[in-house]
């Protein structure tokens, strides 16, 4: 709750920044950008831990993982919220009044998301999609209860010692944190500005 603002006036935007934009193309041709120079290599449907032994890095290695999963577990496994995503096709214009409604109480969903708002495309259809809270599956949410924190202090530690051995924690799993979409690229290039003056 302590990520939505509460408002007693008509504002509609969900951020209090002045700056609200969404790449030009979308995300998934900011990370082609991102991604499209000759020396770097992506493998696809690989398990980061089945080939960690055989990676060898010049400088650095940035781990944005599991924490608890990075270290065996050595301290128990960290809790995670997950999500079950449930899409609906509507040949309308639009669904909703607003990209995103909230349900916390008496629906098993807990919002419903009409993206086409955000994305302003021109289309005869539109697309709903509902988010069912679930403790399976891929991590999401980090649970920021007294058990869970503590459990992390204990890996902070060992975290620090990795990043002596030039392995460095970034992102949301990795820092065991929720960060908005800005706060995880502010997070990354200052960790990038970092490391670039560090080994030059």
């Amino acid at each position: 709750a302590g990520r939505l603002p509460i408002r007693f006036n008509r504002n509609p935007y969900y951020v209090k920044e002045k700056l609200r934009f969404m790449p030009k193309k979308g995300f998934t041709q900011m990370f082609k950008n991102m991604t499209s120079n000759k020396k770097i290599k992506i493998l696809l449907n690989t398990d980061f831990f089945k080939i960690r032994k055989k990676i060898k890095f010049k400088y650095f290695m940035i781990y944005t993982g599991e924490p608890d999963k990075y270290f065996d577990y050595k301290y128990g496994k960290l809790d995670w919220r997950s999500l079950i995503f449930k899409f609906q096709n509507y040949k309308k214009d639009y669904i909703q009044k607003c990209v995103q409604y909230n349900y916390p109480n008496n629906y098993k969903f807990t919002r419903s998301v009409e993206i086409k708002h955000v994305t302003k495309q021109k289309s005869n259809y539109t697309v709903i999609s509902k988010e069912y809270p679930t403790s399976n599956g891929d991590p999401y949410y980090p649970i920021s209860n007294k058990k869970n924190i503590k459990l992390f202090e204990k890996y902070k530690k060992l975290i620090l010692k990795e990043n002596k051995n030039n392995v460095f924690f970034e992102g949301r799993l990795a820092n065991y944190k929720y960060f908005n979409t800005d706060e995880v690229i502010e997070s990354a290039l200052l960790l990038f500005r970092k490391l670039k003056k560090k080994y030059k």
